[in-house]
């Protein structure tokens, strides 16, 4: 992880139909000790939700769904910038989210797509050849949108920057923009030497999604 310290997490509610039931109830079975533990108290707590009638699950937070995300102690001494535009879905929105509730860095760029959220497709409808893809869980941001979810609302920039008029050319001029907030801003120095990894890397992650 980016930080020496443990961070806040977002929180997450899901659609009780047979997907999620089934899918928790297969993830028990794989699973060992604590987290088999886990999975066998959501499947639990949201069977009987759903039997009493409840289409959505109470709040969880993804801290104790997601166990594996640790504080890392060498994670001292470095200031991030990230370039973000509608391109961001999914986990994309998540981790921006954690950027901006944590102060892990700098987001410069657009508002991210706002799909927070899992999308399971549902093929054939009956009696036709139709086929929908529909959102079963929310992502709930408390600090960014008093929690609200994040589904189409997105997480915005620190600063704006219009990416779409820079598609023809990579994207250059956002990171122009980018590296002179870097070198104008003295706490951000230190993040200077890992520019040319974080053009590499992170661009490419997050911004050639939006080209495809």
């Amino acid at each position: 992880m980016m930080s020496p310290k443990p961070i806040e997490h977002l929180d997450m509610r899901f659609k009780l139909n047979d997907n999620w039931l089934s899918d928790l109830y297969y993830m028990a079975q794989q699973a060992e000790g604590d987290e088999k533990k886990l999975y066998m108290k959501m499947h639990t707590e949201m069977m009987n939700e759903y039997k009493a009638g409840k289409r959505m699950s109470h709040t969880y937070s993804l801290e104790t769904i997601v166990t594996e995300v640790k504080p890392n102690p060498e994670a001292v001494g470095f200031e991030f910038v990230f370039l973000a535009n509608e391109g961001v879905a999914s986990s994309g929105d998540i981790f921006m989210a954690n950027v901006r509730n944590n102060q892990l860095g700098v987001i410069i760029g657009q508002r991210t797509m706002g799909a927070g959220g899992n999308v399971v497709g549902y093929s054939p409808l009956d009696f036709s050849h139709g086929y929908f893809r529909m959102t079963e869980s929310l992502l709930y941001n408390k600090k960014i949108h008093g929690g609200k979810p994040i589904e189409n609302l997105g997480v915005e920039p620190h600063l704006y920057v219009d990416t779409n008029i820079n598609r023809a050319n990579n994207f250059s001029e956002i990171i122009k923009v980018a590296q002179h907030f870097i070198t104008d801003h003295g706490e951000y120095s230190s993040a200077m030497a890992h520019v040319q990894a974080f053009k590499a890397g992170l661009c490419n992650l997050f911004l050639r999604r939006s080209l495809h």
